[in-house]
């Protein structure tokens, strides 16, 4: 069984953005990060830091100007040599929406990077993934302990496997998103496997399911592993969102497990924004 990440190339909306230069962020496009970027956090009230973060996606360009600081350790699957350009693409733009340094430029993702640590798991082949091979990175994420998993790719199904590894994620109360297939699903198609384990989709005007969040995944600023700034749609983009909002409330709650009801209601105060 395979899973494809929810977005591909052609789905990535590339606008013109300059090297180095994002002052069309905080101008004309202002509005994308306002209401869960800026105003509504308090980055000054944070209890816990070192929180550590799972990424499961494509390689990560720890070059890029916002993650030179950044504290990441890499498990890799599958070879650089077997990884596409694109799969880094998906794996440092997803990141960027999670985490980035707070003190080089205007740019800022939700959690500053002086806070976490990041454990990239690379499987992206080409946009495909054998789904034993997430499930092995989930069980390597465990071993180290993370607080949140991050797994922004698409799943027509979860096999055996996965679904164990899932299940261990539950047992241990560590929130795992998964990307919805960027709305080509049914929205009653999905049910969630465990309490701790949310699918994410886009925000529609589409009836709700309880068992898939919702959030924005539009024209979501984040950085490019070209070493720019880009604008990115799909759902990969809102799951990355909802890990963002589940690990910055970690970093300013005092209980560092948040019961599912309280990480609900946290991601779903923000996805108005």
């Amino acid at each position: 069984m395979l899973v494809v990440f929810s977005i591909t190339v052609v789905d990535v909306q590339h606008k013109n953005s300059p090297d180095k230069d994002i002052s069309w962020v905080n101008s004309d496009h202002s509005e994308m990060f306002s209401p869960w970027y800026s105003n509504n956090l308090d980055y000054s009230n944070v209890i816990h830091k070192n929180i550590s973060i799972g990424i499961i996606d494509g390689p990560i360009n720890v070059n890029h100007e916002q993650l030179q600081n950044i504290d990441i350790e890499s498990y890799s699957i599958v070879s650089r040599n077997q990884s596409s350009e694109e799969d880094m693409e998906h794996g440092t733009s997803n990141l960027g929406i999670i985490t980035s340094d707070h003190n080089n430029g205007s740019f800022r993702s939700m959690v500053d990077s002086k806070n976490v640590k990041v454990y990239s798991a690379e499987v992206l082949n080409h946009g495909f993934a054998k789904q034993k091979d997430v499930a092995e990175v989930i069980n390597w994420l465990l071993e180290n302990n993370v607080k949140v998993i991050n797994i922004s790719l698409d799943f027509d199904s979860i096999d055996y496997d996965l679904k164990e590894a899932l299940n261990k994620a539950n047992d241990q109360k560590v929130p795992v998103f998964m990307a919805y297939g960027n709305g080509n699903y049914s929205i009653s198609e999905k049910h969630k496997i465990n309490k701790y384990t949310w699918y994410v989709d886009l925000k529609t005007q589409n009836e709700r399911n309880k068992d898939v969040l919702q959030l924005p995944g539009k024209d979501m600023v984040s950085i490019s592993s070209k070493n720019k700034y880009d604008l990115y749609n799909g759902s990969s983009y809102a799951t990355a969102l909802a890990t963002a909002i589940t690990v910055q409330k970690l970093l300013m709650s005092e209980n560092i497990i948040l019961t599912p009801n309280n990480i609900e209601k946290t991601i779903n105060k923000y996805e108005g924004g």
